[in-house]
């Protein structure tokens, strides 16, 4: 016989910490290796653990980076530095603006180059839509 578990959303702090609470009890089972496939205790801990990041989206959102913290960011993981940033744009004095912060906008062409080269997401990269150069 199956034990049952109540589905509500998870709508206030001391509901969401209830339910981690009870995610980390279910982690825990086995050792550690979490319940068994297949089982009550593993579909309540999938809906569970929506739930719970549905809350946390709404109650903790969190900001996108500035483009310089984007491509500061970028660049470490990929272990370049600021002089092949100027490479891949084409220029040394842009690439120190864009670090710094003071780069008034990017072209497409340098949207492009980086998100294909150090892969940062589209939606950093044109959510300035004040940038001069991205009249579109």
């Amino acid at each position: 016989m199956s034990a049952k578990f109540e589905i509500s959303a998870i709508s206030s702090k001391s509901a969401y910490k209830i339910a981690m609470v009870r995610i980390d009890a279910l982690m825990e089972m086995n050792e550690g290796a979490g319940p068994a496939r297949k089982s009550v205790e593993s579909d309540e801990l999938e809906v569970l653990s929506i739930l719970a990041e549905r809350y946390e989206e709404k109650a903790f959102p969190m900001d996108f980076p500035t483009l310089a913290e984007a491509v500061r960011f970028a660049l470490e993981q990929t272990g370049l530095g600021q002089t092949d940033l100027g490479k891949i744009l084409g220029s040394r004095p842009r690439a120190s603006e864009l670090l710094n912060g003071r780069l008034g906008g990017l072209s497409r062409s340098m949207m492009q180059v980086l998100h294909d080269k150090l892969h940062i997401p589209a939606e950093i990269l044109i959510r300035d839509m004040k940038s001069p150069a991205l009249k579109l």
